[in-house]
């Protein structure tokens, strides 16, 4: 994968604007193949867990010690939580979390006052009249913050992660139902779902199990009961369609192939290939994507076949040996 987008990111001279906002944790993963062509911009208003890119892990990278907002009023009153992944501009709401044995998290120790902007004026600081990918990951805010984007940048954006939640963590937070409901109408489609929870259960609960039984703990039970769905991790990759109805360019149809293998979409690495020969003609570039492309596809199809070949052998073997021990035990 790296070898072919590293010839095609080059010869078209393309290098992707990534947006991070929320980057507590480090820098998204599955931008790993494209780092080295691309500017990265961070946002995160808890500094206690941001880590800071090297200087030789994008092409450009900067970040900006502000908490971006919809309105961009200059200030904001932040939450610090004690889990700096769950620090907001909204207030947690313990009615919910409460409920939760990680209501701890949600604990704020301390508020502050932070400076604030849309990401749109950031961009304009930053001379950037576009980006390619972005991550919001606000505890909250993710809809609101992509509705304040002027439709200039909009209109460009190709892949969008957000982890919009499930159950009213925080006060007034936007949720995955809003989100997908407003990107699927601006001509996204959702390419990835992951549904994250925790153990349903009362930490007062556990601390009148613990004082009978000291083995009942929250990494134990955490580890033992299923968990209750409660936010997503989403990814939305722009779709075909969009694309035609705004008259997007060879680099954007290309950019998004890119972003498809990275996310293995392979079926639809093929459609946006045979798409950009329909539309701009068949070139180098567009042999690659569809060779590539057809690799990948018939790569899968192949692991696919082998694994359930491994898992037939396995059966088999099981019920060879079963009937051997039994024929073995005689009459």
């Amino acid at each position: 994968m790296q070898a072919i987008i590293d010839q095609l990111l080059a010869r078209k001279a393309i290098h992707p604007v990534l947006v991070d906002i929320g980057a507590s944790g480090g820098t998204p993963r599955i931008w790993q193949p494209i780092r080295g062509h691309s500017t990265y911009i961070g946002f995160d208003g808890d500094t206690r867990e941001v880590h800071h890119p090297r200087e030789d892990e994008f092409r450009k990278a900067c970040f900006v010690h502000e908490v971006i907002t919809a309105d961009g009023s200059g200030e904001v009153t932040f939450h610090l939580t004690r889990s700096p992944y769950c620090s907001s501009t909204l207030t947690p709401n313990p009615k919910v979390t409460d409920n939760f044995l990680s209501a701890d998290s949600f604990i704020v120790d301390r508020q502050e006052r932070v400076k604030s902007s849309t990401l749109s004026a950031v961009l304009d600081r930053l001379g950037l009249d576009h980006m390619d990918w972005m991550k919001i990951d606000t505890q909250g805010t993710d809809l609101r913050i992509y509705n304040s984007l002027r439709q200039a940048h909009r209109d460009r954006l190709l892949a969008i992660d957000l982890e919009p939640g499930l159950r009213g963590a925080y006060v007034g937070e936007d949720l995955f139902s809003d989100v997908h409901r407003q990107l699927i109408g601006d001509g996204y489609w959702l390419s990835n779902l992951k549904v994250c929870g925790l153990v349903r259960m009362r930490k007062s609960t556990l601390d009148a199990l613990a004082a009978r039984d000291e083995s009942m703990i929250a990494d134990a039970i955490s580890q033992s009961v299923r968990t209750t769905p409660g936010w997503t991790e989403c990814r939305y990759l722009r779709s075909l369609e969009s694309l035609a109805e705004a008259g997007a360019d060879t680099d954007s149809y290309l950019l998004l192939w890119v972003f498809a293998l990275m996310d293995r979409q392979y079926g639809f690495c093929l459609d946006t290939a045979l798409e950009y020969a329909r539309l701009f003609g068949a070139d180098d570039v567009s042999s690659l994507m569809q060779g590539e492309s057809l690799r990948r596809l018939e790569f899968a199809i192949h692991a696919m076949e082998a694994a359930k070949q491994t898992v037939e052998v396995t059966v088999f073997g099981r019920v060879k040996r079963k009937v051997r021990r039994v024929l073995s035990m005689g009459p």
